[in-house]
């Protein structure tokens, strides 16, 4: 991959997919969204375990700091 990449609408369902998976099997893995994760974009990853937002931490335009960004992340995930 390479920063700035979009991110997949289409593969959200996805996230739910292996969520269900892993409870039904009682399973032990995480599950992480690579690729064009923002403030917008984390609500719908709300399945997801681990995000990886390196463009929209470190090179936002819209946030004053990384810290701001993260905590953007953490309660855009959470909402």
């Amino acid at each position: 991959g390479f920063g700035g990449q979009s991110f997949m609408h289409d593969q959200v369902e996805k996230l739910e997919k292996l969520k269900t998976i892993r409870q039904e099997k009682n399973l032990k893995y995480l599950i992480e969204v690579d690729g064009g994760v923002n403030a917008q974009t984390a609500r719908l990853c709300r399945s997801a375990d681990v995000l990886v937002a390196g463009s929209f931490v470190f090179k936002g335009e819209s946030v004053a700091d990384y810290r701001q960004a993260i905590n953007m992340l953490k309660e855009a995930k959470n909402d």
